[in-house]
């Protein structure tokens, strides 16, 4: 988790949502093949360089646009730079990429309570026949067994995994490449609708 949410990864992540919006206008004809091939080849994230023009701009997406630009003149294409993020606005990127890396978190998650489940489904198993005194406001109630309890816990994570993957189904499936202030004004809602299609997400209503 703490890999999935460092400053390199959030980088790598918003290079991904670049790459599917070049190559939705490749694949829409906005951009030849030979520039699409440039970038996606030769793109890079170098996260010194960005916080070293993040703390000169104060804007980290500046920054990151900045670097992977320069990724690109040091690898000989940087005739092609200016098609990265070319009628993007920041939020066109951070939307998506921070839906991936929550969709992502999310899974991660839901695989470790698959693990917990397992567990509290075989330890009550184990102890059906364990005796227990069971409590209600810190007192002694009635008999029991420590099966039982567990029992409880089990069916509650499992309610929780299936919550989870209601909201990964439900809420983690859509994105916003809309250009600036969402109008689609240099951007074809066409651009849109492939680059998060690439992205398995959907186009937000709103």
């Amino acid at each position: 988790m703490q890999t999935l949410w460092s400053e390199e990864n959030r980088y790598k992540t918003w290079l991904k949502v670049e790459l599917a919006v070049l190559e939705a206008r490749f694949k829409l004809r906005e951009l030849p093949r030979e520039g699409f091939e440039a970038i996606r080849y030769h793109a890079r994230i170098n996260v010194a360089r960005i916080n070293e023009l993040d703390n000169l701009y104060r804007h980290d997406m500046i920054a990151f646009i900045e670097s992977v630009q320069e990724s690109l003149e040091t690898a000989g294409v940087g005739k092609w730079k200016n098609e990265f993020h070319k009628k993007l606005t920041s939020y066109n990127v951070e939307d998506p990429a921070m839906v991936l890396l929550l969709r992502s978190a999310t899974n991660a998650i839901i695989f470790v309570l698959h693990g917990l489940h397992s567990a509290l489904r075989d330890k009550a198993v184990e102890h059906r026949n364990t005796i227990m005194i069971a409590r209600t406001h810190g007192q002694y109630a009635e008999p029991t067994s420590f099966g039982h309890l567990l029992m409880v816990f089990e069916f509650g994570i499992k309610r929780s995994i299936e919550r989870l993957h209601n909201v990964v189904r439900d809420e983690l499936n859509q994105g916003n490449i809309s250009g600036a202030v969402g109008v689609y004004g240099e951007l074809d809602p066409k651009v849109e609708a492939k680059a998060l299609e690439i992205l398995e997400l959907r186009p937000a209503q709103a």
